[in-house]
């Protein structure tokens, strides 16, 4: 069984050149704290409630509680992707959705079958290096014998279900493309007509739809279009390793929907927690860090809990942040808080579902400093930036009349510090020194005053932190082994410039990371 997928090569199309460059960035060494606290709090509630996260529904009068599987997997890859694999916690947590798979996968009925539960523990067992065979199902071989290989939906997963008093089939294009990406962790790989079945999925604006709904083979209309299906359509099409031109194409115009769709908050779906923090993971597979951060901005900013008994908890939307800062985190918000916090968590630098195990988590935010936040004009200054990429380099610019006063490569800590002296021709006054990486297009400002040198003060500490923006166009990256040989290939060739061509928002990728 295959546990590992590998990133095989990208290219981006940059303005009117397209630029072959392919770069392998080294993640910083440290989880973010925002993420650690989130996975602290994940880890407390499943241990609190039995190793597991429960759902709940009136009957009546009374309220039924129920194991809620899928989202304590969500939970579960959460952990994984923070590195946390081998904590007590996730151990004991898989064992009991082990224990309970069947359950899960059956809906309780022996001889129904749900994809996309099959699909899930699927993807678990890849990520954790479990066996397929949980109790009495062999999750990989039930899997594959749900799709239909027949007719108009031909490639499609669906569930098997014997009583049909209240549906026949609940699957979906999220599940759809949880099935692909499980599968593509496997040794015999993704059926083609799968991968032909998710592609059909796609509408004309870029984005896949999540509801099956009316039966139809395609996407009918852009309405259909849902972002969270999207997001996880495109690591689907990432992981199978099909390189077709067809599967080219549903990439990148699947990214562009995605790009499309971000804020200026940095968030997605109206600040959605969950939907923020997959698509934030998509971007970051895909090499887009500074979209990746800009939606970490907001969910650290806007969603997380910072203190209290909670403390990490992540919230579904702001007003959910807004009242549990005020008022705590109730048994009523309680349940929501644990269903968005597993994948909002994502967007805090952990790496999506198909990089866990290959790819390490990383600090999701840049920040800058300098020794003096007022200095004499001719006297010299130190400005400190980290979060950069390993290696690269990052220009130092005073604004607002550019001027760029020098630059620096980031060491292995991916820090980057200049000493310069405060140029006259900026003038006196309050002035903002930028830094940028070259590779990541990571962008923080911190401010920094100019004086005539008879009135030089010295005021030290001057910081600041900041989430990159998106102020040119970015190499997408990782790929191969031969890191430091591929990143100096790289930043050489971007040094020389000339041929690049910075473009705006809108990216496209070309040739889509294939694992």
């Amino acid at each position: 069984m295959k546990t590992n997928w590998v990133m095989r090569g990208a290219a981006l199309a940059i303005g009117f050149t397209l630029c072959a460059v392919v770069v392998a960035p080294t993640p910083s060494p440290a989880l973010a704290s925002s993420a650690s606290s989130a996975l602290d709090w994940i880890e407390k509630e499943l241990a609190a409630s039995g190793h597991r996260f429960q759902g709940s529904f009136q009957s009546g009068d009374e309220t039924i509680f129920f194991d809620d599987i899928g989202l304590t997997i969500d939970g579960l890859l959460a952990v994984s992707a923070g590195g946390r694999a081998a904590d007590a916690e996730a151990k004991a947590t898989s064992d009991y959705v082990v224990a309970h798979a069947s359950d899960y996968a059956t809906g309780g009925v022996p001889t129904d079958r749900y994809a996309g539960a099959l699909g899930k523990l699927l993807l678990l067992a890849n990520v954790r290096g479990l066996s397929t065979q949980m109790g009495s199902l062999n999750v990989e071989s039930e899997l594959r014998q749900r799709m239909q290989t027949t007719g108009p939906s031909a490639g499609r997963f669906s569930d098997h279900i014997t009583d049909t008093q209240f549906g026949d089939d609940f699957s979906n294009g999220i599940g759809d493309a949880i099935d692909v990406i499980a599968l593509a962790g496997t040794d015999d790989g993704v059926p083609a007509q799968a991968l032909t079945w998710l592609r059909n999925q796609q509408c004309d604006n870029g984005g896949f739809r999540s509801s099956y709904e009316d039966d139809a083979p395609t996407c009918t209309a852009n309405a259909q279009s849902d972002l969270d299906a999207t997001s996880f359509a495109l690591l689907a099409l990432a992981a199978s390793g099909d390189e077709s031109a067809a599967t080219d194409e549903a990439f990148a115009d699947g990214l562009d929907f995605v790009l499309d769709l971000q804020a200026d908050d940095g968030s997605f779906a109206s600040g959605n927690g969950n939907s923020t923090g997959l698509a934030a993971s998509v971007l970051r597979s895909v090499g887009d860090a500074p979209d990746a951060n800009r939606a970490a901005a907001f969910v650290m900013n806007s969603l997380q809990l910072t203190s209290g008994a909670d403390k990490g908890a992540i919230a579904l939307d702001k007003a959910g942040a807004d009242a549990a800062k005020a008022n705590g985190v109730t048994a009523q918000s309680r349940p929501t808080f644990q269903r968005a916090t597993p994948q909002a968590v994502l967007a805090l630098g952990l790496p999506s579902y198909i990089d866990i195990g290959a790819v390490d988590p990383v600090e999701p935010s840049t920040t800058a400093s300098v020794s003096s936040s007022s200095v004499a004009i001719g006297s010299p200054v130190t400005a400190t930036g980290q979060g950069f990429l390993a290696g690269e380099a990052v220009n130092f610019v005073l604004q607002s009349d550019p001027i760029t006063v020098g630059s620096a490569n980031a060491n292995g800590d991916t820090v980057a510090s200049l000493t310069f002296n405060a140029p006259a021709a900026a003038g006196a006054g309050p002035h903002t020194l930028t830094l940028t990486g070259v590779v990541s297009g990571a962008t923080v400002s911190v401010p920094l005053t100019l004086t005539a040198a008879s009135t030089a003060t010295t005021v030290a500490g001057a910081a600041a932190t900041a989430t990159t923006t998106t102020t040119a166009t970015k190499v997408l990256a990782r790929a191969g082994d031969d890191t430091d040989a591929q990143l100096s290939i790289a930043l050489a060739l971007l040094v020389a410039g000339s041929a690049l061509v910075m473009a705006a928002r809108r990216r496209r990728v070309i040739y889509p990371f294939k694992r």
